[in-house]
């Protein structure tokens, strides 16, 4: 179902435009390709094609709904994300993003690639729930297939960062680390999301120069993020990083109601049904 926001309510929520596409992951994905990408020739996931060249207004807004979670992003950056991923892969980039689950992770109908994620074993972190969310995330928007998890990526140096998977976009193989934007008991502030992205993007570069089985056009960093507060503060520190730094990685930021992504470890923690975002627009 497609859906558009009257123009007296678009006025009420400060867009021009909201687009809502709600269904299955087929009827989502050809609706995207149909309205936003041009593509009469493309298959089942919006990256079959290239992006028409004009990117729209920032003020206009897409809202991917399902029956277990919604997307929530501006055109402008559905556009710029896949234009990167297809035609610029020398470019870094920024993506903001907005995740609301309906009822809990346990409930969510995942897609083989995050399910073997979530069932795979990985190198002893904390994070097998934001991975697996990651790639969930990943498919749905823009059609991406698992290539190896974390376990299956195999480097020539004995301690080399590593990337948490690999998948395939399109027809390019990108690798994506996942972290999250946090702070111990306090708020988190811009010099934590400098410090955190410096220390990602350096082992992202060291370890797209030492894997061995597999070779990425490019690396996307997925930082997921409590607030859109957290989120504009991971974009501020972006900005201030050296090109040389970012090299070609898309910096892909999603705001998730969810703690328990935050909190995997902490058994105390006990899941309950997420409060959707206020605003996400």
């Amino acid at each position: 179902m497609i859906r558009l926001i009257e123009p007296g309510q678009r006025r009420k929520i400060g867009v021009k435009e909201l687009v809502t596409i709600s269904g299955s992951n087929g009827v989502v994905s050809s609706a995207i390709n149909t309205l936003f990408l041009s593509a009469p020739h493309s298959e089942h996931h919006l990256l079959a094609a290239h992006p028409t060249p004009s990117p729209p207004s920032l003020n206009h807004y897409v809202h991917l709904s399902y029956q277990d979670l919604s997307i929530h992003l501006s055109k402008s950056t559905l556009y710029s994300f896949s234009n990167q991923l297809i035609q610029h892969p020398e470019q870094t980039g920024f993506a903001l993003t907005f995740l609301n689950i309906t009822h809990s992770l346990s409930k969510l109908v995942l897609g083989t690639g995050a399910r073997r994620i979530l069932t795979t074993p990985n190198a002893g972190g904390s994070s097998v729930w934001s991975e697996a969310l990651s790639f969930e995330l990943l498919y749905r928007l823009v059609g991406a297939t698992l290539v190896k998890t974390e376990m299956e990526l195999t480097y020539s140096r004995r301690g080399s960062p590593i990337t948490d998977y690999a998948c395939q976009v399109a027809k390019a193989t990108v690798g994506v680390s996942v972290t999250r934007a946090m702070a111990f008991k306090r708020p988190f502030e811009k010099q934590d999301a400098i410090r955190l992205l410096t220390k990602k993007l350096k082992g992202i570069n060291m370890s797209s120069t030492t894997v061995t089985n597999c070779t990425f056009a490019r690396q996307i960093l997925h930082v997921w993020t409590q607030s859109g507060h957290d989120a504009a503060i991971v974009r501020r520190a972006w900005r201030k990083l050296p090109l040389s730094l970012c090299s070609n990685t898309i910096i892909l930021v999603t705001s998730v109601n969810s703690p328990l992504l935050f909190f995997e470890k902490q058994t105390a923690v006990k899941e309950k049904k997420p409060k959707p975002f206020k605003k996400w627009y």
